[in-house]
């Protein structure tokens, strides 16, 4: 198999193409399993894993040891990084070395059996060396979070204490972190800690444990989502019995391949995912949860990719794949190989099952794939799963009944029908019974009880805590003795000899005599209304003087934080809550997204959730109070208005405080509020953005992935996305992952970025020995080699020196003042003063034309040096707004907010560097105009390659002398129009029109014409010499042909498929292909095949628009242009193989 490619082979095509074709359209299974059904898997199960004379292995060790000598070639595990492509594999015979290296290592350390070793570990191919060379060791493995940097490990710490740890395997980088933090922590200090990634190899030194079946493997804490995390002691046989039983179960066999980016901190991850490899001897492919979180088609596209036929999750995850996926993305993916999608760790809704199967069944999808099950970290990891060859069982109960604990089954679709997914048979020689929790009987097959479970797999109880012990691991029935059972604490009941879990035994909610089970609540409050995030409720009760009262915390989605009216969001949760469960919701909290505690496994942590909403630790955007409510709960009332809250003391939030300080730097009058928008209200670019969220990956340690940093807009936002890190562990795994290295990573993976040219023939460029086509300059004429340019330079040094030695405040050369009078002709304005770049010129000129009363209202593509400028004019007085790109309705709707302000500044872009798009600059006149504003552009690009007069036939016009007059306009006050001279003029020069003299002289006291130093004076002669080129006819030949060179360029990319921004064919083509990681790869390829471009990446532009911007010149060749599309050819069949299409571009903003 060839691991990481597209496509397999023909014959898993046709494959695919027979089971498109045979598909059917029938729902998840209403007929239950019978006896004879699961006989006949049973006859027909998969063969034993092991093919050595019924080989049976005592232990792990014995395992992977067993493998290692019978399979030593064979990849035993895979880790995907970015884009799913692999990063480290490892075999089971080098698998097998890693696990002696570390236990020889334990062991020299002198640590005895049974010493429990805490493995704080990223997720990686590390972490599973480390945990088998504990077995290997004799020691007890301690899985745990990895831990977070700078932030309280209070759950480490506790895990430590409870666990009485005495040694740590981690990587040097977690090491090196943690030697900050000990002198806070004396219970960690006391640790010895050992690195297993420096590359030691001490494999011969191992000496084999004495250890059996009943060893203690390691101890697995639970995941908090109900109470205290407790360390679960699972023995070898423990977890040889599960293994088996799972492999038998769900039907794997010896060439089955598993894809999974479940956390193995967890038993559904390491159980169920890295031990069932290392038992079924088949490969797995491990992801990291963060990447599931940030990209959750990755791991669709990992399965499809690999042709994996195992894969599962929690239900949430299949409910945001059915929701996240776009259809064009789905024809992206192969699914007809995936034959096991379990389902677990959390109630699965039969919705979801629908939902997912008809979304991918065009991908070959089918719905027997769906397996149910249901399991325990206490039971080891499974007790019950569904059927290998039906969909999951679903059948509709009565809701009333079920809530008095009885089971009567309903007509479906009935409007008291509450359907329940079966969570499959107890497997193998489990045994459960249904128990009354209060009289410890078994309930009748009619009743709703506690689910208790018996058999090899349950495990030998709680770490040092023998009285929870007994009376969880050691339960009895009180009439007849039977047991020893596991009390699970979940509620369920068995029918048609399936498993039914209907909540949990803590945290049912009582009302009024009534049981209520949160997740029903759940399901029917975030399904009221569309601005409800699926899967982020949680409801629970809290205690009032008249009895327990229902309060539901619900996720907004974030795009209906705003622009929706909320009162009418909580009133549609009441309403559809008392409809369907007669009960009164007394308080509705609408919260932040991504704003509710969940596990490791993606379940609610309601305890977690209702300790923070009582604590007002919940980003509230509104609460929603019945009269009278949880009297004495001051929290409910601080909750109601989180704004004010914060803005009284914002340096209690230290996400808030972070921000402030920041904006305060920048000359912001005042600390920022949570309402606050980043580039509105705070005045942020998306440079400074990125700039922010850097110093807040820093003071949290966190990192913050590319998902839903591009859609930040308020410092609400901010804190939900830091909320979010920390929730998920998104911490600082490399020191360079996240935002804060970003920009790092990006310098040292794309070769186009710090080349340094050793020779230059036309625009073929010498690079590190080799030569490569050059479309990185924006030398848009060509005229840095012309020969007259060239030659105009020496008689102007000859004559006027190198360079100016005067401020321009005191005395300027004359070549100053014909340069300026030949730009101001050419352009066709009364004057112009002339500044060295354009960045100082901003800096300069727009704070003294807007003035400490007037405003600057700023296109929000503006390039970066405008934005910048604006701020250097707001930290003195001057006002700062921003309009969507090129929308003259939102930009009317600006000026007549800031009608009273006496000078109103419309800042644009006359050519918009990421797109060559132009701005409707006759409209903007027109309202310019009409309230009595000036429309300063920035025409940077747009000088010397258009002009006026274009015709279809010429679309570039004639002179270039810029987009003004290429767009029809006329000069008058209202335009303030700023050149450069470094692109299409190749000098380092910038100009602006000044109306009239005194406008000049004011504009010549701007802070940045009196205080930079001059331009060159071979600058200033190959202008002048570059502006008389460009109005002859050898300028308009010079045009043509950068005309027809670009449109070869732009056909060719379209032609590929690729999404293009271009307008009119200006020369800038940018090509769009999305993430950073894929436009690294674009670049690579580029490179290898000797092409030099401008990468677009963030923070120049949204996370997932890059794009490769080429930057085509007259000097370029047809045979470059060649070369160029073949080499996007490339990119395209690498990046999107066959089917998948590369990105299409995004609609203009309108």
């Amino acid at each position: 198999m060839k691991r990481g490619s597209p496509w397999r082979s023909e014959r898993r095509e046709q494959r695919r193409i027979v089971q498109l074709d045979e598909r059917t359209t029938q729902g998840i299974s209403t007929r239950p399993v019978t006896e004879q059904d699961a006989l006949h898997e049973a006859r027909t199960g998969p063969r034993p894993p092991f093919s050595a004379g019924g080989f049976q292995p005592a232990t792990l060790v014995e395992l992977l040891s067993w493998r290692a000598s019978h399979q030593p070639d064979r990849v035993a595990y895979t880790f995907l990084g970015a884009e799913e492509t692999e990063e480290d594999s490892v075999t089971y015979g080098e698998l097998d070395r890693r696990a002696r290296s570390v236990a020889s290592r334990l062991q020299s350390m002198g640590l005895s059996g049974g010493e429990r070793v805490l493995l704080p570990y990223p997720v990686g191919l590390g972490y599973v060396a480390a945990f088998l060379g504990c077995l290997y060791a004799g020691v007890v493995a301690v899985p745990a979070y990895p831990p977070r940097p700078n932030r309280p490990a209070s759950r480490l710490r506790a895990i430590v204490a409870d666990s009485q740890a005495t040694t740590v395997l981690t990587t040097s980088h977690v090491l090196s972190d943690q030697k900050r933090r000990l002198a806070h922590a004396p219970e960690m200090g006391t640790l010895r800690w050992l690195t297993t990634d420096d590359g030691k190899d001490q494999a011969r030194g191992w000496d084999r444990p004495e250890a059996g079946g009943e060893t203690l493997a390691y101890l697995q804490y639970t995941s908090g989502s109900t109470a205290t995390p407790k360390g679960v002691m699972v023995t070898h046989a423990n977890l040889l019995h599960n293994l088996a039983m799972i492999y038998t179960g769900v039907g794997y066999t010896p060439d089955s391949q598993i894809v999974s980016w479940l956390p193995p901190y967890h038993d559904m991850g390491m159980i169920g995912v890295v031990l069932q490899a290392l038992y079924g001897g088949f490969p797995a492919a491990l992801m990291t949860p963060v990447s599931f979180a940030q990209r959750p088609l990755g791991w669709l596209r990992a399965i499809s990719r690999l042709g994996a036929d195992s894969g599962g999750a929690p239900n949430f995850a299949y409910d945001l794949l059915a929701r996240r996926v776009t259809p064009r993305e789905r024809t992206t993916l192969d699914l007809s190989g995936w034959k096991v999608a379990f389902n677990g760790a959390e109630p699965i809704q039969q919705q979801t099952l629908e939902r997912f199967a008809a979304a991918f069944a065009p991908c070959g999808f089918r719905r027997e794939a769906f397996y149910a099950m249901y399991g325990l970290a206490e039971a080891t990891a499974l007790v019950s799963g569904g059927s290998k060859t039906a969909p999951p069982l679903v059948l509709p109960f009565k809701g009333s009944e079920l809530e008095r604990d009885r089971v009567v089954e309903a007509v479906a679709g009935h409007e008291d029908a509450r359907t329940l997914v079966g969570c499959g048979r107890v497997l193998s020689d489990q045994k459960a019974a249904v128990v009354d929790p209060q009289t410890l009987t078994r309930c009748q097959p009619d009743r709703v009880g506690e689910v208790w479970i018996s058999g090899p797999s349950v495990a030998q109880g709680y770490w040092g805590r023998p009285e929870e012990t007994k009376h969880d691991f050691r339960a009895r029935l009180a009439d007849t003795g039977e047991g020893p059972f596991l009390r699970t604490g979940d509620l369920g009941f068995l029918r048609h000899g399936e498993l039914f879990v209907t909540g949990r035994l803590k945290d049912l909610i009582i009302v009024r005599g009534r049981n209520h089970y949160p997740q029903d609540i759940e399901q029917t409050a975030e399904q009221s209304h569309a601005a409800l995030r699926p899967g982020g409720c949680a409801a629970f009760s809290v205690q009032a003087d008249e009895g327990e009262q229902l309060v539901v915390v619900q996720e907004l989605e974030r795009g209906y934080v705003r622009g929706v009216d909320l009162d009418d969001v909580a009133a549609a949760v009441r309403h559809a809550v008392a409809e369907h469960h007669e009960t009164e919701v007394h308080v509705v909290a609408l919260v932040r997204t991504g704003s509710i505690p969940k596990t490791s496994s993606g379940k609610i942590r309601r305890r977690a959730t209702r300790a923070a909403y009582l604590e007002n630790n919940l980003p509230v955007v509104r609460t929603d109070l019945l009269p009278n409510v949880v009297d004495g709960q001051d929290a409910v009332s601080a909750a109601a208005d989180p704004e004010e809250s914060a803005a009284s003391s914002y340096k209690a939030d230290r996400v808030l405080s972070v921000v402030s300080d920041f904006v305060l730097r920048r000359g912001h009058p005042e600390p920022a509020l949570l309402s606050d928008s980043l580039q509105g209200d705070l005045g942020l670019d998306s440079l400074a953005v990125a700039e922010l969220l850097t110093e807040v990956e820093t003071a949290f340690d966190v990192r913050l992935g590319d998902s839903g940093v591009a859609d930040l807009r308020t410092v609400e936002d901010v804190r939900g996305v830091v909320h979010i890190a920390r929730q998920s562990g998104a911490q600082s795994s490399p020191e360079s992952a996240g935002l804060a290295g970003l920009q790092d990573r990006i310098f040292r993976q794309v070769p186009q970025l710090g080349a340094v040219v050793s020779e230059q023939d036309g625009r073929n460029v010498k690079i590190g020995g080799r030569w490569y086509s050059d479309f990185a300059s924006a030398n848009y004429l060509g005229l840095d080699l012309h020969p007259e340019v060239l030659a105009s330079i020496p008689d102007a040094i000859r004559r006027w020196g190198a360079h100016p030695s005067w401020s321009r405040a005191v005395a300027s050369p004359q070549i100053y003042a014909d340069l300026e009078q030949a730009i101001a002709r050419f352009v066709g304005v009364p004057d112009v003063l002339v500044f060295p770049t354009i960045t100082l010129l901003h800096s300069g000129v727009l704070p003294v034309l807007a003035g400490a009363d007037g405003v600057i209202l700023l296109d929000r593509a503006a390039h970066t040096s405008m934005q910048e400028a604006a701020q250097l004019a707001k930290s003195r007085g001057t006002a700062v707004d921003w309009f969507d790109h090129n929308d003259p309705y939102d930009l009317e709707r600006r000026l007549e907010l800031h009608g009273e302000r006496p000078r109103k500044i419309i800042a644009v872009d006359g050519v918009y560097s990421m797109s060559g798009a132009y701005p409707p600059l006759p409209e903007f006149a027109r309202l310019s105009r009409k309230h009595d504003a000036r429309m300063y552009v920035d025409d940077a690009h747009g000088l010397g390659v258009i002009g006026e007069n274009p015709t279809p036939e010429n679309p570039y016009g004639n002179r270039g002398n810029g987009i003004v007059r290429h767009l029809g306009l006329r000069y008058g006050e209202e335009i303030v129009y700023v050149g450069g001279m470094s692109k299409a003029f190749s000098s380092m020069a910038a100009f602006v029109s000044c109306a009239n003299g005194a406008e000049r002289q004011q504009l010549a006291m701007a802070s940045t014409a009196v205080f930079s130093g001059p331009c060159p004076t071979a600058s200033l002669a190959s202008a002048l010499t570059g502006l008389r080129i460009s109005q002859g006819d050898e300028g308009s030949d010079i045009r043509r042909r950068l005309l027809s060179l670009t449109r070869g360029l732009v056909t060719g990319a379209r032609a590929l498929g690729f999404a293009v921004d271009n307008n009119e064919s200006f020369p800038l083509v940018s090509v769009k292909i999305g993430y950073v990681p894929e436009v690294v790869k674009a670049c690579k390829i580029l490179w290898g095949h000797g092409i030099l471009i401008t990468p677009a990446l963030f923070p120049a532009v949204p996370l997932d628009r890059g794009a490769l911007r080429f930057t085509v010149t007259a000097a370029n060749t047809e045979e470059q242009v060649r070369l160029a599309i073949e080499a996007l050819r490339m990119v395209r069949d690498e990046l999107f193989p066959r089917e998948q299409a590369p990105p299409r571009a995004v609609p203009p903003a309108r």
